[in-house]
Parts: structure tokens; sequence; C-alpha cells
């Protein structure tokens, strides 16, 4: 119990210094180009034995053959993780997360948009405007269950938004949730379109 609470007190901390930093504009993000299907592969790969410890089962969907992009690969990873790691706390054992690649029309430009789907209970709707607040969970025996900091989604939001992206959800409530993060696609010339740079 000492140990799983000092884990708990570690990752709270590293928390609260991401999130300050990204708020200070002081988190430094590394882009390169790099195969988003790749990193999403090795995100089901690294996240599986968390997934098995919750019951659940990790998939992908990849509706493409190939997607690159620019991205900082350790702070995606980190945005995949803390996604994969709420669908798994909020799924029934037994159920299945899947994460999705499609490139989709966004601003009039294309945009490769990453989804994490699961089949839990879904988000309240008296919730769902909050829920990328800091500190916010719309039941606090979750965090308490699950050993969450109520930071993920608002880190993770702040990740999205400084390497260029956005984010979102849809969710039913006793239906599951989907969260879809999406970033520029880039042309064959491997430079941004001008209608991806404005929608950023």
């Amino acid at each position: 119990m000492a140990d799983k609470n000092g884990q708990r007190l570690v990752r709270l901390i590293d928390d609260i210094l991401d999130i300050e930093k990204l708020e200070a504009g002081q988190l430094k993000v590394h882009l390169q180009q790099v195969d988003l299907l790749a990193l999403v592969e090795q995100a089901l790969v690294d996240n599986t034995p968390y997934a098995e410890s919750f019951g659940v089962k990790l998939q992908h969907e990849f509706v493409v053959t190939q997607a690159e992009l620019e991205l900082d690969p350790h702070r995606f990873s980190q945005v995949l993780a803390n996604l994969i790691s709420n669908a798994c706390k909020h799924s029934p054992a037994g159920a299945t997360v899947t994460i999705i690649v499609r490139l989709v029309k966004h601003a009039g430009a294309d945009w490769w948009e990453v989804a994490v789907s699961d089949s839990g209970d879904g988000i309240p709707l008296e919730f769902q405007p909050r829920v990328f607040e800091r500190f916010a969970q719309a039941d606090s025996s979750d965090r308490r269950r699950s050993g969450g900091t109520g930071l993920g989604l608002a880190i993770t939001r702040g990740l999205v938004h400084a390497m260029g992206g956005e984010i979102g959800f849809t969710s039913v409530p006793k239906a599951g949730t989907e969260f879809q993060v999406r970033f520029p696609a880039l042309p064959k010339d491997g430079r941004y379109t001008k209608q991806a740079k404005e929608s950023t």
C-alpha cells in the first residue's frame, strides 16, 4: 500500500509540473516527421500490460495504410497513454478499447485523426463541459478506484495544442466514449498546406 501511494504521489507531482509548464508556455515540443501508424502500434504494445490489469483488450483499426505527419513522438505517446488509460479505467472487464486512425477533412484541409473508443458508461451530460478541466472527474470515487490524478485529460489537451493539433470527444451516457485528436496532414512535398496552417 505504501509503495502504491508513493507511485501515485510521483505521478501527481509529474502531472502538476507538466500542466504548470504547459500553462506557462514553457513545455518544449520537438516536432519531427513521423510514421503515425508505427507510433500507434507501439502505444498498443506499451499500454497492453496496463489494459490487462483492468481485464481490457486493446486493438487498432487503421482505415489507411500510410500516415506521415509532424509530431513530437514522445509527447504524442504521452497523449495516447493518457487516452488509453482513461478508456481502460472506464471500461468493464472483458471490454475492448479501439484505437482508430483515419483521414478527415477539417477547415478545408486534410487532417489525420486518431480516435480512442471505449464501451463504458459514457460521460454524464452535465459533466461533459468540464471534461478537460484540472482535477475534474465525473465521480470522485473514480479517482480512488483507478488511482488517477484528475489531470490526465487537461495535460492531454495542452500537449495536443502545443503540437498544433485539436482534441474533442463524443459520448453517449451508457453507450461509451470516443476521444479524437487530430493534426494537419503533410502534402507530398513534406510541408503544411496553407489551409492547415490557418486552421491551427
